[in-house]
């Protein structure tokens, strides 16, 4: 039999608690808090996903190894909603077996399309139509030759946003150990 009984809660002493706590951990994670006042000018939230957005300030993870990470203040923590991705990871075999599987969606992806796209014409009613008419083309030429200079010498544009990059990049040897 279940007997039903009321708990009277505390919300005073549960603030209590919680402001205490709050307090420790933003003691603890005083590099995180620089890094966030950094990051805030460059990224939203000072961070890249909303999800690691809290007050006041994220902490910022330097390295991982399954559930457990690290944040650029030392401390080791435990990623219990999975919230830091790739971090935990802690290997380089998993990024190779990812790369293995984007190589492979790739390879299917483009079977697909040329199953899909460059088949023979099944409609009589479509064997007239061209694939591009002058108008599309005039509009992809100068992208398609933009795109060849860009991938033939790439340095004609990281010459110009390197000197930007590093700018920004400058601050965070510091506070990363």
């Amino acid at each position: 039999m279940v007997v039903a009984s009321h708990v009277r809660i505390d919300r005073g002493r549960i603030e209590e608690l919680a402001a205490k706590e709050q307090k420790r951990l933003e003691e603890s994670t005083q590099k995180s808090g620089e890094m966030y006042e950094w990051a805030r000018r460059t990224l939203a939230c000072g961070v890249a996903s909303s999800y690691q957005v809290r007050d006041p300030w994220p902490i910022y993870i330097n390295e991982g190894r399954g559930s457990k990470v690290w944040d650029v203040d030392g401390n080791e923590r435990i990623d219990y909603h999975n919230g830091f991705g790739s971090e935990v990871l802690g290997t380089f075999w998993f990024a190779g077996l990812a790369a293995v599987g984007v190589v492979l969606a790739a390879a299917y992806l483009l079977k697909m399309f040329e199953k899909v796209f460059l088949g023979p014409v099944t409609l009589e009613e479509n064997k007239g139509l061209l694939d591009l008419n002058a108008i599309e083309i005039i509009t992809l030429l100068p992208l398609l030759v933009l795109m060849f200079v860009i991938g033939i010498f790439p340095n004609l544009l990281l010459n110009i946003i390197n000197p930007t990059v590093e700018h920004i990049l400058a601050p965070l040897a510091s506070l990363v150990r």
